[in-house]
């Protein structure tokens, strides 16, 4: 939200320019360039320029979303087999999962006020968080998504302890593609950080980054299962890979642009 303020700030104060200087400052000085209708037309070219590098320069809108009873603004409990987050995440629950996903039982998603959320089963039954331990063992919540960046995804994890918890990422591309990263893969230990007592964030995308995924991949699915003790997802970070607002915004601007060079010519 904070690069979508800044955008349209920049485009305003582009405009305010080329409206002041384009159409009430240049008589002065028209004499020298042209005449007036020349001095808009110099001043149209440096907006449109102007807006082009402005454009480029906003990055993709970044969220992190925290998964608490605080962050969402919802009362803690269990929230059933789906539960939609934002207009980019749906979340689910996978329990006694045995061998593949597809060999698991649905479970449910559970808020916690304070931990984040974990997997219940279908009867609300057993721990609260993701367990990896008890007779619903093993269990994951899943993340699906709509037009995120592969490589903008972390994850924070609460209740996290190094020496007890195992926990797994997969995540499932656009196009099919799947990748699992657990403690012994290859970059896990530069890729997570401690972000205070027993809570760690997990850079997703710095291990896709390092299994060689191209920064522009679009992930359908994640899968963040716990095969040991217990554990909470408290947060999710990313970006989306084609911001509409931004997009309906840039049209919006291209269509005033269009008209006031009508005017400019006229």
């Amino acid at each position: 939200m904070k690069y979508l303020c800044a955008f349209l700030s920049l485009m305003l104060m582009g405009l305010c320019i080329y409206w002041h200087y384009g159409f009430f400052c240049v008589v002065g000085v028209s004499r020298f360039f042209g005449g007036k209708k020349m001095i808009q037309k110099k001043c149209f070219k440096v907006l449109v320029i102007f807006c082009a590098i402005t454009v480029m320069a906003v990055p993709s809108l970044a969220t992190v979303v925290e998964l608490t009873e605080h962050g969402l603004g919802l009362a803690k409990g269990n929230y059933g087999t789906s539960f939609v987050i934002d207009d980019f995440i749906e979340v689910g629950a996978l329990t006694s999962i045995s061998g593949s996903f597809g060999d698991a039982d649905t479970g449910t998603v559970y808020l916690d006020r304070d931990k984040g959320l974990g997997v219940q089963t279908l009867n609300l039954s057993g721990s609260k968080g993701i367990s990896g331990g008890g007779g619903d063992q093993d269990e994951a919540l899943v993340f699906n998504f709509t037009n995120v960046q592969a490589s903008s995804l972390s994850v924070g994890l609460n209740s996290f302890k190094v020496s007890k918890d195992d926990p797994f990422i997969t995540l499932i591309l656009s196009g099919g593609a799947s990748y699992t990263f657990s403690e012994s893969s290859q970059g896990w230990d530069s890729a997570i950080t401690s972000t205070g007592r027993d809570k760690a964030n997990l850079d997703v995308g710095l291990l896709l980054q390092g299994a060689g995924v191209g920064a522009d991949r679009v992930v359908d699915k994640m899968y963040v299962m716990e095969v040991s003790e217990h554990l909470y997802v408290n947060s999710i970070g990313y970006n989306t890979a084609i911001p509409e607002p931004a997009s309906l915004l840039m049209l919006g601007i291209g269509s005033l642009l269009f008209i006031s060079k009508k005017r400019v010519i006229a």
